[in-house]
């Protein structure tokens, strides 16, 4: 896949056994959605290095899943909404909402972690989930984890709430479709 083709979904879920140490296989397919991520957010991209170390962040989505960004990309596109969101504040464009600008802080304080995947060329990379995002996934040892490609990130799942999120939200399919085609 060169940069010049565009975007393209990259799909799949992938069952995935968390080890005893809480580690985690990355499949090489999904390593390309972190790479294309920094195409979207307007960073430069190049061919990753397949053997290298990557680095990422990972983030907070909904109980019992997570998602794993590809650093650069996560943090322009953070940085850019948190100057806007400061501008406002300076303004005082935020009167009355202080609450909310409050909220968003105590959020963001939680929310994401900069971790580093071990790339392998031959097996995708390895992600050790840090304790935080482990008992927010509601994981154990030796268990299953969904790894999930999801557009501009890769989504690790407890498989009991990925599968209440697919029974939820999969009727909606062919809808979600149609409005972003049209």
């Amino acid at each position: 896949m060169t940069d010049n083709e565009g975007f393209k979904f990259i799909s799949g879920e992938y069952p995935r056994t968390l080890d005893d140490r809480f580690r985690v296989q990355i499949p090489k397919e999904l390593l390309a959605v972190l790479h294309k991520s920094l195409a979207v957010f307007g960073e430069a991209s190049q061919e990753p290095d397949s053997s290298a170390k990557v680095e990422c962040t990972l983030a907070k989505e909904r109980l019992g899943c997570v998602s794993l960004w590809h650093r650069q990309a996560w943090h322009k596109k953070l940085d850019e909404d948190l100057k806007v969101i400061g501008g406002k504040v300076d303004s005082r464009r935020f009167e009355g909402r202080f609450e909310q600008v409050q909220l968003l802080g105590r959020l963001l304080s939680t929310r994401a972690e900069d971790v580093e995947l071990t790339a392998s060329a031959s097996s995708g990379a390895r992600l050790l989930i840090p304790k935080r995002f482990r008992e927010f996934l509601g994981v154990e040892p030796n268990s299953t984890v969904m790894v999930v490609a999801a557009a501009y990130s890769v989504e690790l799942w407890n498989p009991a709430a990925w599968n209440e999120y697919l029974g939820a939200t999969i009727p909606d399919f062919h809808k979600v479709l149609d409005d972003l085609a049209h």
